[in-house]
């Protein structure tokens, strides 16, 4: 303490790096200090003295008032450049994105806030006397009375360019009294006579943020600006905003900045909030933001929002409506195709006016508009509307099929330089293209594809369109070909003249336009498919499959060897067929991925899709290309498309299953048919296909897989005779004869099962060691026999068989 003292009673002495520079230490939190820097009262931002009042004697309870982080740190952080003031703004709730409604709601009422602000501040000065077990003390200024004689010297010192001294002295006032302005503006004061801008502009951001005043943040922001820290700016405007809101200067500038800054929601945000500030006489301002309001809605696709906001500053303001104002509107309601208000605003808002030859004036003025644009003969445009707007109602009239009225007004445009207006010529053609008049289109767009700035794809598509419809081929053809040479990818050009050439017999052309090179371009699928068509119509089926692999390409499944191929089958979820295939990939050091073209544009519907690769594979087939059937079909297996549908799926394993016994692949085939087995057992033409497999493998693996099933159905007929096939080729045809036996007894072909019972009944149990089971089925067959004779009434023959074989 008595340090403390001795260098307030002697400012002037040489002062320690340690004590110059704040440190986590220097700054004590002293229990005097109030609210850290963004929470100080009202009264202390303004520069007005504290006051502190004397306890209540009724002894309420006080409350503890919220703490928020220490000043002192804040202040640290900024000078150390550890923290932004965005950062500190958002940690202390301040952020731009709570700026209007901060400032909304400074203005709820001065007599409300005042009151609301003396309540706060006399519970926050009694919770400090209480806990000091103080009284009321007299008003005290904001820097003591030693500091403020420091801070004089300081700007002596400043004033006699004497900076390293004035700067020691600032810091001195800040490390024993952190939160009053006054230092930190000298500093910037001094850094800015230094040149050191940067360390200029944080020292009078701190003295602002301490001491709110909007002309201050308003040279804050121009300097933000000119060290090019737009962020910085719009938040510096942001807090002139809060200072005065009334300055619609202000609003704009913070706006334009986040629009720079790509923030359009903020933008928005700031100028509906202007809206509340617009004086009624302010027309031109309002109409002003209503446009700006209007223009972010139209960016955002919210039509109907930027029409609201164009709508309520025209009803509002309609004495301060200018051209441009009318040429924005108009944008907006053309988008929504309200044609006829279109009119009406022109009407209204740009002197034209509705004659009509049959009627007289003041009658046609009382009927409704539409009514008046049937009866109308002509529409008067004045002699200095803009351009823009002319050309804006002579496309609502030809969308509201007012073509005789459009007629004057087209001609009047086509006085004008296409190379000036050529946008405008291109507008009113399209409005007769919308509204199927492409003859009436033709004349606007000739002279743009003769010209020099308008020759472009986008205008040669619009002639060609128009060509087409009026049947004019062969210069539509021509129209098209030039789209393909400015364009050549766009798609639904190529598409387009491939069809006119092919209605005009030129199939050879047809598919030339269509050809792609996919070493050089992206492949529209598109394109590729009708191509596959021409090519499949003119009989070329080896380019037709070639096409149709590359386009397949997109979504199969690339089979490089069989092994591959046997790891499709073995997984039955997609996803585990892709990563089967990258460990195998993996395994033999290959690449995982398969090299092939780019793709682009809308793919081909899936039924289209499917119904061409039905195609393919009937033509593999059909030329007996066996091995190419099957990598087709198995390349499917990896389809996304094809895999995702059950019925699709089960087809495309079928059609593997149908290519490996073609192709003679009875290992795949076997294992395809395995599961078909399984999961249709009662299936006469399942068992017929695994017996055709069984006929041409080169193994016996089916041999357990039949034994195996007998335990699950032992009644199956089909499953008996493969097993009797499977002991006759074995050797051991007792057994043959038993499963033999045992289907012709299923099948009720008794002479036939009677014939072989008799025949196992000869044969002679095979000898067996000590101790092995006794393979004699002896019984088994005089019992089934039995049951023949009895089920046919020859209960004789039946006990005879009983007695003889079975012995009880």
């Amino acid at each position: 303490m008595a340090d403390m003292l001795d260098k307030k009673r002697n400012p002037r002495r040489r002062l320690t790096e340690e004590e110059v520079i704040p440190t986590s230490s220097s700054f004590s939190e002293e229990e005097g200090y109030v609210e850290g820097i963004l929470g100080l009262p009202a009264c202390e931002l303004s520069g007005t003295e504290d006051t502190e009042t004397e306890e209540e004697e009724d002894g309420t309870s006080l409350t503890v008032p919220k703490m928020r982080p220490s000043q002192e740190e804040l202040i640290k952080k900024l000078l150390h450049h550890d923290m932004s003031f965005n950062e500190v703004a958002t940690l202390w709730g301040e952020g731009d994105s709570d700026m209007e409604d901060s400032i909304a709601s400074s203005n709820v009422g001065d007599e409300d806030h005042a009151a609301e602000f003396e309540k706060e501040l006399n519970q926050q000065q009694r919770y400090q006397l209480k806990r000091k077990g103080g009284v009321e003390k007299r008003r005290r200024r904001r820097l003591p009375a030693a500091l403020q004689g420091l801070m004089g010297e300081a700007n002596l010192r400043y004033a006699r360019c004497e900076y390293d001294e004035a700067i020691k002295m600032c810091m001195e006032v800040i490390r024993q009294y952190s939160h009053s302005p006054e230092p930190y503006q000298t500093l910037g004061m001094i850094y800015e006579e230094k040149k050191m801008v940067n360390k200029s502009l944080q020292f009078l951001l701190i003295a602002a943020f301490l001491s709110p005043n909007a002309e201050e943040w308003e040279k804050l922001a121009e300097l933000s600006l000119n060290q090019g820290d737009l962020q910085q700016a719009a938040w510096c405007w942001g807090r002139a905003i809060r200072a005065n809101p009334q300055n619609l200067d202000y609003h704009w500038l913070r706006c334009e900045l986040l629009e720079q800054l790509g923030e359009k929601a903020k933008a928005l945000k700031g100028y509906t909030h202007m809206l509340k500030f617009l004086a009624p006489d302010q027309g031109v301002d309002g109409l002003k933001l209503a446009k700006e309001i209007a223009k972010i809605h139209f960016e955002n696709k919210d039509i109907h929002l930027a029409r609201e906001a164009m709508e309520t500053a025209f009803r509002k303001y309609p004495s301060c409506v200018s051209p441009e104002d009318i040429n924005l509107m108009l944008e907006v309601l053309m988008h929504q195709q309200e044609y006829l208000r279109c009119v009406e605003i022109l009407v209204m808002h740009g002197g034209v006016h509705i004659k009509s030859d049959q009627i007289p004036q003041h009658e046609l003025q009382g009927c409704p508009l539409e009514e008046r644009l049937t009866l109308a003969s002509e529409v008067s445009v004045p002699d200095d509307l803009l351009i823009d707007l002319r050309t804006k109602l002579t496309a609502a009239l030809i969308h509201l099929q007012a073509f005789d009225l459009a007629v004057p007004l087209v001609e009047l445009l086509m006085l004008e330089s296409q190379e000036d207006f050529g946008d405008l010529y291109l507008d009113v053609a399209e409005a007769y293209m919308s509204v199927n008049k492409h003859q009436s289109a033709l004349p606007l767009l000739r002279p743009l594809i003769t010209s020099q700035h308008y020759s472009v794809a986008a205008v040669w598509l619009q002639y060609g369109e128009s060509l087409a419809a009026t049947d004019h081929m062969d210069e539509a053809a021509e129209a098209y070909n030039q789209v393909v040479k400015l364009a050549p990818q766009h798609a639904e050009a190529r598409l387009t003249l491939s069809g006119i050439l092919q209605s005009l017999g030129k199939l050879d052309e047809a598919l030339l336009i269509l050809n792609q090179q996919s070493d050089l371009e992206p492949l529209d699928s598109q394109i590729l498919y009708q191509r596959c068509k021409i090519l499949l119509n003119q009989g070329l089926t080896d380019q037709f499959i070639n096409a149709a692999k590359l386009l397949f390409r997109r979504h199969f499944m690339h089979i490089r060897n069989r092994d591959e191929a046997e790891a499709m089958l073995s997984n039955k979820k997609l996803n585990n067929k892709y990563e089967a295939i990258r460990e195998l990939r993996r395994s033999k050091s290959e690449p995982l991925e398969d090299s092939g073209p780019a793709y682009t544009g809308t793919d081909v519907p899936l039924d289209q899709q499917w119904d061409l690769f039905c195609t393919v594979c009937n033509i593999l087939y059909e030329k007996k290309r066996y091995d190419e059937l099957e990598r087709m079909t198995f390349s499917a297996l990896g389809s996304k498309e094809f895999m995702r549908d059950k019925d699709r799926a089960r087809e495309v394993e079928f059609m593997c299953l149908l290519a490996c016994i073609y192709n003679d692949s009875s290992y795949s085939a076997y294992n395809i048919m395995r599961e078909l087995v399984i999961k249709n057992p009662e299936s006469t033409r399942c068992w017929n296909l695994l017996n055709l497999i069984i006929s041409k493998a080169d193994d016996f693996r089916h041999n357990r897989f039949l034994l195996r099933l007998t335990h699950k159905h032992p009644d199956l007929v089909s499953l008996g005779l493969l097993n009797g096939h499977n002991c006759l080729v074995a050797g051991t045809y007792k057994y043959s004869l038993a499963e033999y036996t045992q289907a012709f007894k299923q099948l009720n072909l008794l002479p036939q099962a009677i014939h072989y019972y008799k025949r196992a009944l000869d044969c002679h149990p095979p000898e067996t060691n000590p101790g092995s089971p006794e393979l004699d089925l002896t019984r088994e067959v005089a019992y089934n026999l039995a049951l023949i004779y009895q089920n046919s009434g020859a209960n004789n023959l039946a006990r005879m068989y009983l007695y003889k074989y079975i012995q009880v």
